[in-house]
């Protein structure tokens, strides 16, 4: 019991946004990815959700948040870092057009046909357990 809640407090937690606009999803690639995932990352300084999110916004497309909801979470391998991960997905309004950071040199809104196609690399996670979600809502 006691080796089961050390791994379940060692999983790396990331908050993420999705950000929908006329079915497209924003997706945002960094610079040591080959792939585009959704804006957001890991908790710090003992932030809840709403700090990291509304912070990793900010850094990441130059965004404030303008509405907020908590819609879904799983567990994935991160693939840059190799290590157990639980996402928290957030729907999430922006005030106004994101931007590039210097974190992030490439942003872009993809359609269903962008990601079924394979348009844009996306991570395994997000094609198994986030897209079939999105697309059975029809936010996609």
């Amino acid at each position: 019991m006691l080796k089961m809640s050390i791994s379940i407090l060692m999983k790396r937690q990331r908050v993420a946004a999705i950000i929908i606009e006329n079915k497209k999803i924003l997706l945002v690639r960094d610079h040591r990815s080959d792939f585009f995932e959704m804006p957001g990352g890991t908790l710090e300084n003992n932030e809840d959700h709403t700090a990291t999110i509304a912070r990793e916004l900010d850094e990441e497309i130059g965004c404030s948040i303008k509405n907020s909801k908590y819609y879904h979470s799983f567990d994935l391998i991160n693939q840059t870092y190799n290590v157990p991960q639980t996402d928290h997905a957030y729907m999430i309004s922006i005030e106004k057009p994101p931007i590039c950071s210097a974190e992030i040199c490439e942003l872009g809104w993809f359609s269903k046909e962008d990601i079924t196609s394979k348009k844009v690399i996306v991570p395994p996670a997000f094609h198994e357990k986030l897209y079939p979600k999105l697309e059975t809502e029809n936010f996609l």
